[in-house]
């Protein structure tokens, strides 16, 4: 018997555009469009505008500039207040200032320090407030499954520990049941 040759599977090339570039020009309206995306375009009067929501304030609007979660309510070191500090008043290269305030900072006394870790603190016991009550409002799933069969009696459940002695000398416990009986006589 002859080995048959293997058939090819057929693979569809990904379609160019005359000059072989994946995108194409439109006649009607002259933009350039994927070649894969081509049979999905629509131009014209066809061609829907996307809305975008705009923004309307009515009445006086407070705390827009910080919302929440923002940066500012995060813990930071006390170094990171000293370099924020330095650099409001700092006006040459940001990374000179950072090098600068470094060296700076690393020579500080701790009464010089105080103030950076006093702002540290605040706000690390203001984040630690929020996590905490936020951790209160949290709904507290049960760790069992939340279902109506949870904790009966199963009528059909069977236990399956073996409380005997094991005497089977073979690793799968099967040979018992072909040796012992006189089965293989029979056939």
């Amino acid at each position: 018997m002859a080995i048959r040759p293997r058939t090819r599977k057929r693979v569809q090339a990904v379609r160019r555009a005359a000059d072989g570039s994946a995108f194409e020009k439109c006649e009607e309206c002259g933009v350039m469009i994927a070649i894969a995306l081509f049979d999905m375009h629509e131009c014209g009067e066809k061609r829907k505008e996307v809305k975008r929501f705009k923004y309307i304030a009515s009445g006086k609007v407070d705390n827009i500039s910080k919302p929440f979660g923002s940066i500012e309510d995060e813990p930071r070191s006390p170094f990171v207040f000293f370099l924020e500090d330095f650099r409001e008043k700092y006006n040459g290269n940001l990374v000179d200032a950072s090098r600068i305030c470094f060296n700076v900072w690393k020579y500080m006394s701790p009464e010089e320090q105080k103030p950076f870790n006093s702002r540290a603190m605040e706000v690390d016991l203001a984040h630690s407030r929020k996590l905490n009550q936020e951790a209160k409002t949290i709904y507290k799933a049960d760790e069992e499954a939340d279902s109506k069969t949870v904790g009966r009696y199963d009528k059909f459940y069977e236990s399956y520990d073996h409380h005997e002695e094991e005497y089977y000398d073979s690793s799968d416990h099967f040979a018992h049941e072909f040796w012992e009986e006189d089965t293989l006589l029979d056939y």
